[in-house]
């Protein structure tokens, strides 16, 4: 099922009763393609910590978990952002702290504008993008440039180009579904992004930054967000397939030293002796927002 007609879908819009009021303090995300595996013992108290005000969630089996359930225990700090038609993509966020539209979705992707004040606003899109095992290297380019053009549309109606993109892409950020002009456009360097876009042909190329280039090698022991090893002759072991990119109009607010793959939750490991995932096959990422700018600015200009 996809999505299309998005200025109809403007007007489903839930309104908070409060306005954004963590000034000084950053917004806190959270990814995690769960395998369908029971994780709502590990999420909840994360959330309830302070520790998380946006989760996105992949392969997360509602007949074992039922986060919202876990963390509004005696309130409620969190709720769901509604599907319409991707069942493969959940979100939850910290009630209060931002408004939202719904964007284009599809089976496979999930896009939503989180307003934080009157004037800022992010596109967030959670993506669980096909496997290699069901689809060739070169169709997942080719599907990669049709959701191009999606979420230029979808940033062209919603009125930002305050994007981010997050999820499980099923790619290596070195592929070419995530590199290339064409589809993706996510290059590892921020002052390249920064240019905003490249012309190739005549034809614009709008960029992302992938700060996920950063988390390759193992000097922290954690090459990676999940593993694979096969007898084929090249094979990475290590892959970084769960990846947010950015707009570089929203890059300035990305916490870059906030990056990381989680080994552990609460002091529960979700790895092995050998060090590879051992609850999910993936390995969540979180990252954080610096929204005190965002504030600041407004204040200054106001």
């Amino acid at each position: 099922m996809q999505i299309r007609n998005m200025r109809n879908l403007r007007t489903i819009k839930l309104l908070c009763n409060s306005e954004f009021t963590t000034k000084g303090e950053v917004l806190k995300v959270l990814f995690w393609n769960a395998g369908k595996e029971k994780v709502d013992d590990l999420l909840a108290p994360l959330a309830m910590a302070g520790e998380l005000d946006l989760l996105i969630l992949a392969e997360y089996d509602p007949e074992k978990n039922d986060f919202l359930s876990k963390v509004n225990l005696t309130e409620d700090t969190f709720e769901e952002i509604p599907q319409i038609g991707c069942n493969r993509v959940r979100i939850y966020i910290r009630s209060g702290i931002a408004t939202y539209e719904h964007g284009p979705e599809s089976s496979y992707f999930t896009s939503k504008k989180l307003s934080f004040s009157e004037d800022f606003a992010m596109l967030l899109v959670g993506v669980h993008l096909p496997s290699k095992l069901n689809q060739s290297e070169q169709t997942q380019v080719l599907e990669a440039a049709e959701f191009k053009r999606e979420m230029e549309e979808a940033e062209r109606v919603l009125e930002t180009n305050n994007t981010f993109i997050v999820g499980d892409f099923n790619m290596n950020p070195f592929e070419a579904g995530m590199v290339g002009a064409s589809a993706f456009h996510s290059i590892p360097c921020e002052k390249i992004a920064s240019a905003g876009s490249r012309i190739i042909k005549e034809r614009e190329h709008k960029y992302f930054y992938n700060p996920m280039w950063n988390l390759f090698g193992d000097s922290d022991s954690n090459p990676g967000s999940y593993f694979h090893r096969s007898s084929e002759q090249t094979v990475f072991f290590w892959n970084i397939l769960d990846q947010v990119i950015l707009r570089p109009d929203l890059s300035p607010f990305f916490i870059k030293n906030s990056l990381e793959v989680l080994r552990s939750i609460n002091d529960v490991s979700l790895v092995g002796e050998s060090g590879r995932p051992n609850i999910s096959d993936h390995l969540p990422i979180k990252f954080e927002f610096n929204l005190r700018e965002v504030l600041e600015y407004e204040e200054f200009v106001a």
